[in-house]
Order: structure tokens, then C-alpha cells, then sequence
């Protein structure tokens, strides 16, 4: 996987560079929403109507007069959602196991299944081809890592099992839809009257394991120097306006650094590395002169990709999603299981 051009735009990184707070990127920022419960995605139609999915309970919200209004309900949490056409609204749920699917949204509140997410995984489990864990570790030194959350194939490789979690759902031109899975690993097309299909399947992180690294997870000195594949875990995906898809994604394990974007051609599900080093890339979104905005979990903070030094925008307590629309950046923030903290942000840029 070849890595593509380092900055996005030049320019504007240059002058955000010295920026500790990213104040000077914006003209200020507006709050649209409050006391949102756990919002996990966020969707601006062409009219300005906003939509966030809510994980619990599950639920979709519409933006009106500084709050939600449920305008979608579901048995499992709703993971994302994304709008096209003339309010076209579909959201992704996703339970426990290998469960979840894409569902759209009817104007009399009803819903209609579109794909069913979690038997494609059971079935195809495109991550299969991937392999995961220790690469290189001698036998006698895997022997003493035992299976774990951490270390699911011990000191030994393991293969991408059945494993389903819809993270983020974008629907291209044509109508299409893709669904990036988290669980998974992969990238799914459902196109009109046809069933799911793979599109790209993310390769592995590789992490090689250093001293700080072994000692933090409890790792025998052998373990020093070999080379570990996380899976890539794809948290988001949106469509740029050169027609590609840009995919947020949040390795899990030994480094909260790992965060990545890659950008995929539709096409072909070829994929390039744009930008890594991010600390949670939970989201992403995409501006008019394709400037990559991430939003970053772990990190506080909504960046701007550039190469592997991520370069802040704004910093914001608890960011879980961003959307970029015309001249503005929205974004959830607040992010809560508790008391319902959330926020939509509107960023207004020059």
C-alpha cells in the first residue's frame, strides 16, 4: 500500500501549523444542539436538515429548535447514518455478536431494510485473508502469551473471524451505499436490487514491538523487535470530492497512535494510506477542496491529516462525529453513556 501525497492542502496547514487551539481556522461555531445522549454520527442534508444516530437507546434524531427529535427508533444501537437526494435517510444498527444492518428511513417514521449486515459477515467474512497477531515471534517465546482481549491469538498468528459492528454508512452518486464495518475490517457495497458485496477489505497495522511497548502490555523481553498486525477496525467512510472513498480507521492495542486514513477507489477497492498518527480517528469528514478533517477520540481534538503529524483544527471535549457542509464544519461532541452532554457544534470556516 503505497502512501499518497503527504499534505492535503498546503496552504491551509502551513497557516494552521502554529495554531495550538485552531481558533484562527474558523469564524466562530455555533452550538445547534444540546443535551444529546450518546451520539455516534451526524448527517447535513442539501436543505441544512441535520440528523444524528444515537447509539442508546437506539435511535435516529432530527435537529430541531436547539435539540433532537426522535424520528427513527431500533431494538439495537444506531451507529450512523447519512442522507442524500431529497431526504433520503439510512442508518446503520449494530447489536451484539455479529449482528447489524443498513436500514432506510420511510417518511411515515416506519423503517426498511436494506441489507442485513450481520448474515454477510456470518457467511463471506471477507477479513479472512487477513492475518493478525505475532508475524514473526520465535514458538518458544509465543508459548508464554496467552490468549487474551489484548492479544486474541496469543504469541501466534490468527485469522479474521466473524465479526460484525456497522460503523458508518456513505451512499455514492449513484445511488449505491457503503458500509464501512468495524468488526469486520471491511468495506461492503450494496448497490440497488442486489445484495451486499465486498468492496475492500483493509489490510493490517503493523506494529513492531518496542521495550516501552512490551513492558506497558506485559510482554517477555523476546517479544522486542517482532512485528505485530492489529486490525485496522474502519470507524468511518465519506465520499471526497475527487469520487473516492476516505476511511477513518482506529487500530485497537499496544498503541493509541495507530489511527489511519486510506482512501479507496470505488472501482476497484485499491486502497492508499493519506495520513496516519491520529489518537482514536473515530470520524472523518471531508472538505469541497479535500481537506481531511478527523475527528479524534482519544486525542481531544478535531485535526486536520497531514502525513503522519495531524494537525489541530479545534479542540473539543469527546469528539464522535464530523460532517462538512458548504462553508461549514459540524461536528458531535460531548460524547456520553451517562447524562445526555452532547453537543452539535457548527464550525463556520473563511
Amino acid at each position: 500500500m503505497r502512501r499518497a501525497r503527504r499534505g492535503v492542502v498546503y496552504a491551509l496547514t502551513l497557516a494552521l501549523a502554529g495554531v495550538a487551539s485552531g481558533a484562527a481556522a474558523s469564524t466562530g461555531d455555533v452550538v445547534i444542539a444540546s443535551g444529546l445522549a450518546s451520539p455516534s454520527g451526524l448527517a447535513v442534508g442539501s436543505d441544512g436538515s441535520v440528523y444524528v444516530s444515537q447509539l442508546l437507546p437506539g435511535a435516529l434524531l432530527e435537529v430541531s429548535a436547539g435539540t433532537g427529535t426522535v424520528v427513527g427508533q431500533s431494538p439495537d444501537p444506531v451507529t450512523a447514518v447519512d442522507v442524500s437526494g431529497r431526504g433520503v435517510v439510512v442508518f446503520t444498527t449494530s447489536g451484539a455478536g455479529a449482528t447489524g444492518s443498513l436500514e432506510r428511513l420511510l417518511p411515515d417514521g416506519r423503517t426498511l431494510r436494506l441489507a442485513d449486515l450481520g448474515q454477510f459477515e456470518a457467511e463471506r467474512n471477507p477479513d479472512a485473508v487477513n492475518s493478525y497477531g505475532f508475524q514473526d515471534l520465535d514458538p518458544d517465546c509465543g508459548a508464554g502469551i496467552e490468549s487474551s482481549v489484548a492479544f486474541p491469538g496469543g504469541g501466534a498468528p490468527y485469522s479474521g473471524g466473524v465479526a460484525s459492528t456497522a460503523a458508518a454508512v456513505a451512499v455514492l452518486p449513484d445511488g449505491s451505499r457503503v458500509v464501512a464495518d468495524r468488526g469486520g475490517n471491511d468495506l461492503l457495497l450494496i448497490e440497488r436490487g442486489s445484495p451486499a458485496s465486498t468492496l475492500a477489505v483493509l489490510p493490517p497495522v503493523p506494529v513492531v514491538v518496542t521495550p516501552a511497548i512490551a513492558a506497558s502490555h506485559g510482554l517477555p523481553g523476546c517479544a522486542i523487535g517482532a512485528t505485530y498486525h492489529l486490525e485496522p477496525r474502519p470507524t468511518d467512510v465519506e465520499t471526497g470530492p475527487d469520487g473516492r472513498l476516505y476511511v477513518s480507521s482506529m487500530p485497537t492495542g499496544l498503541s493509541l497512535g495507530r489511527g489511519s486514513i486510506v482512501v479507496v477507489d470505488p472501482e476497484t477497492g485499491a486502497i492508499e494510506e493519506l495520513a496516519d498518527g491520529f489518537r482514536g480517528a473515530i470520524d472523518l469528514a471531508v472538505g469541497d477542496d479535500g481537506t481531511v478533517y478527523v475527528a479524534e477520540q482519544f486525542g481531544g481534538q478535531i485535526s486536520i491529516a497531514n502525513g503522519d503529524s495531524p494537525i489541530t483544527f479545534r479542540m473539543v471535549e469527546r469528539p464522535s462525529a464530523v460532517e462538512f457542509v458548504g462553508d461549514a464544519l459540524h461536528a458531535a461532541v460531548g460524547f456520553s453513556f451517562g447524562p445526555p452532554t452532547g453537543e452539535i457544534v457548527t464550525f463556520f470556516l473563511r
